[in-house]
């Protein structure tokens, strides 16, 4: 696993918004199934593990492929919405148990089978995950999305997350047009206000299943605030920081080998499979930016709450 041969796309920029494509020179196969697809196909079956156990679900894979699940994707139905709580590879033609948390505590009637949300959790909700010391995780994400509706000033009837990805579509769209995907892009540094969030994969294949979710979840946590300034010398340097140095060994679930990143820009978690990096996520330390009142003011003026 190298990230030596990395390097960075052209900004592009929209309002309080920055996205920084991660390119790469190098291509390296994997197949593996997603997690969308497989849903779709019937390959993948997620059942309910226990009533009285919401942060784990039983999964089924039985593609000849592994299945690969991201951290924060969503699964919706059943009694409750849940998220992926860490990026995993199930094997194939396997069945186990897997992490996840609930993201509708409003909820505890059956609803239908699992389904794809098509939502992934929004960037602030990953990044106190990751940076989550004495507080339950569960506790970190219901609370993590009653921020969220309290910032968009929206409300939902069961405390779904997906319910504020859906009544702020229209803000979301206005700025996912302005963000386009580069050729042998395999990740990309999101700047959102005084947040830097990184997010790299294997390969542009499959950097480009989760490229829009990501980017949606990363600008549903704009509140409209002033964006730091930050160098591409600076944006390196945090690249480089996430090397096994950094690299803390957790307990993974399924294959491969899972790792806390930790270090002096910030925290953040990668699977590594076949002594290839699958999926990294990073979270830098926030800065605190000045407040454009401009902004303030126009977003209070706008903001009316809907339930």
């Amino acid at each position: 696993m190298n990230l030596k041969h990395l390097s960075l796309a052209e900004r592009q920029d929209y309002e309080n918004m920055t996205v920084v494509p991660i390119l790469s020179d190098t291509n390296t196969p994997f197949d593996v199934l997603d997690l969308k697809e497989g849903l779709k196909m019937g390959l993948v079956k997620i059942e309910e593990y226990s009533k009285s156990d919401i942060e784990q679900v039983k999964l089924k894979n039985n593609s000849i492929s592994p299945l690969i699940l991201l951290d924060g994707e969503e699964i919706a139905g059943s009694i409750q919405n849940r998220i992926i709580s860490q990026t995993m590879i199930i094997p194939s033609k396997s069945e186990m148990k897997i992490p996840v948390n609930c993201s509708e505590k409003g909820r505890i009637t059956y609803k239908s089978e699992f389904y794809y949300s098509n939502y992934i959790a929004n960037s602030n909700t990953r990044r106190k995950k990751v940076y989550n010391k004495n507080k339950l995780r569960q506790d970190v994400v219901w609370s993590s999305i009653d921020d969220l509706e309290k910032d968009k000033n929206t409300c939902s009837k069961t405390n779904a997350l997906r319910d504020s990805y859906k009544k702020n579509k229209y803000n979301i769209d206005s700025y996912l047009k302005h963000f386009t995907m580069e050729n042998n892009q395999i990740g990309a540094i999101y700047i959102v206000e005084n947040k830097v969030g990184i997010e790299i994969f294997n390969n542009h294949s499959l950097y480009e299943k989760y490229n829009e979710m990501l980017l949606r979840s990363y600008i549903i946590d704009n509140s409209n605030k002033e964006k730091i300034n930050i160098s591409n010398k600076e944006l390196e340097n945090i690249l480089a920081s996430i090397n096994p140095n950094s690299f803390i060994k957790q307990e993974a679930v399924g294959l491969g080998k899972y790792y806390k990143i930790s270090n002096s820009y910030g925290n953040g978690n990668i699977l590594v499979y076949k002594n290839n990096m699958v999926h990294a996520s990073f979270f830098k330390k926030i800065e605190k930016p000045a407040v454009n009142n401009r902004f303030v003011k126009n977003i209070q003026d706008t903001k009316q709450t809907v339930c």
